[in-house]
């Protein structure tokens, strides 16, 4: 909890990403919720997460209930996939039409999923396509004790086919997915670190928007700056123009536009159109 190791950095991360979003005067534009995820019954009984809903990041008492969920010690397994899900369904249960964005914070590989039962093979990708009610639960490693053949014909040997697929459900849904892995390291002798970033690159929308981050210094600045991306979109000005019907008796004093934003910070002129 002193913000020197992972789970610090996450907490003071998160917090000081809400301030940043209040401080420029959007927190009445942009809503935020949380889902933390862990193995089951760690969190949440024995769903293996825990939820806040979205609301405004400008509502001091919603701001004090996220920070309040991180406030435990962090531990058990790694339950990506109902993390990757439930945060979907809160995204997906928003009906504002506003541009919708997930940010997955995970330290390790996935060593909790839901049992495949269908899937499907895309650019030599395994994703599972439906899943059972029972779980995957190889403990400290995504690989399978005793791997399976789905009802598709394909053979699951670990965690990510289920987790791949969940996150691949979440984008085809309209959901923006970034995700930063923490201090990732080889899954012992069965997955290297740079295929293990492979597949976290394969959760998000495309590889960019994956990053890595090695140091607790480093899960705070990605965070400040998904903070500082957030209130750079409200300060961009796409094909705009100023139309003002004014009359033919008046005349401008001054033909010099000022344009702000919804926030607190004046739009320059090299961001109009």
């Amino acid at each position: 909890s002193s913000g020197t190791n992972r789970a610090g950095a996450v907490r003071t991360g998160v917090k000081n990403f809400l301030t940043s979003i209040q401080n420029a005067g959007l927190g009445d534009y942009v809503n935020v919720g949380l889902i933390g995820f862990s193995s089951p019954g760690y969190i949440g009984g024995n769903l293996g997460y825990i939820s806040v809903g979205l609301g405004k990041a400008g509502n001091t008492s919603h701001r004090q209930e996220i920070n309040g969920a991180l406030s435990p010690r962090f531990q058990g397994g790694t339950y990506t996939q109902i993390g990757l899900r439930q945060g979907s369904a809160m995204l997906n249960a928003d009906t504002s039409g506003n541009k919708k964005m997930m940010i997955l914070l995970t330290d390790g590989v996935p060593t909790f999923s839901d049992k495949v039962k269908n899937s499907v093979v895309q650019n030599g990708t395994l994703y599972g396509t439906n899943f059972g009610s029972s779980r995957d639960e190889p403990g400290n490693t995504a690989q399978l004790r005793r791997p399976y053949t789905d009802s598709s014909g394909n053979t699951i040997y670990d965690t990510w086919p289920a987790t791949l697929g969940e996150a691949k459900k979440a984008k085809d849904s309209g959901n923006e997915v970034h995700a930063l892995g923490i201090q990732l390291a080889d899954d012992g002798h069965y997955m290297t670190k740079e295929k293990i970033r492979q597949n976290m690159q394969l959760i998000t929308n495309s590889p960019d928007l994956y990053e890595d981050a090695d140091s607790a210094d480093a899960v705070e600045a990605y965070l400040n700056n998904q903070a500082k991306d957030i209130i750079k979109n409200f300060n961009t000005v796409a094909d705009g123009t100023i139309t003002d019907p004014i009359g033919t008796q008046f005349q401008y004093a001054n033909n010099q536009a000022t344009v702000t934003s919804v926030g607190k910070q004046t739009v320059p002129a090299s961001e109009l159109p």
